[in-house]
């Protein structure tokens, strides 16, 4: 399971997900972001579909967004 958030200070969401995409690895991902209507987030879907969890959260939504994601439920609205 991987848990990215879209804008970090020396790489993107996206990019992160471009690489795991080269290197073949199959996962289970989280985005967490401010921003779910960013061109970032139009570049990470570009990548497969997430659960996606808007910030600020409180630490309930993480939980059901987590045990989702591991329950393989995928939530395109953020929780």
């Amino acid at each position: 399971m991987l848990v990215l958030d879209l804008q970090m200070p020396d790489v993107s969401g996206p990019d992160v997900l471009e690489w795991i995409a080269v290197q073949g690895v199959d996962n289970q991902t989280m985005i967490v972001t401010a921003f779910p209507e960013s061109d970032l987030m139009d570049r990470a879907m570009q990548h497969g579909h997430f659960t996606v969890l808007k910030k600020p959260f409180d630490p309930e939504s993480l939980k059901k967004a987590v045990k989702g994601l591991l329950q393989g439920v995928i939530q395109l609205e953020a929780v």
